[in-house]
């Protein structure tokens, strides 16, 4: 989560994921639904999409707040690795 946060991205977290909400506050660094609710899931997904200034906003706030706990090579080096990882054949 804190990873996806770092690179911007806008993290959608269930009322149930007790950890992400010292770093998701819902409607300004993420989205926070309720558990189970595929419906909930569907319309935020819709929401962020359709309403371009909210997904900007969130992707901001939810970079912002966790600036400093990630080392800022870290999803470098993701993407480093994903570029990289040849798929295994069996």
């Amino acid at each position: 989560l804190l990873e996806a946060m770092s690179c911007g991205c806008a993290p959608i977290v269930t009322e149930t994921c007790k950890g992400a909400h010292q770093y998701v506050e819902n409607e300004k660094s993420g989205l926070i639904l309720p558990v189970n609710d595929t419906a909930a899931l569907a319309e935020a997904i819709i929401k962020l999409i359709e309403n371009k200034m909210l997904l900007s906003a969130i992707s901001r706030n939810a970079k912002f707040n966790v600036q400093g706990l990630i080392n800022k090579s870290t999803p470098e080096m993701w993407s480093d690795i994903l570029k990289t990882e040849k798929p295994q054949t069996k």
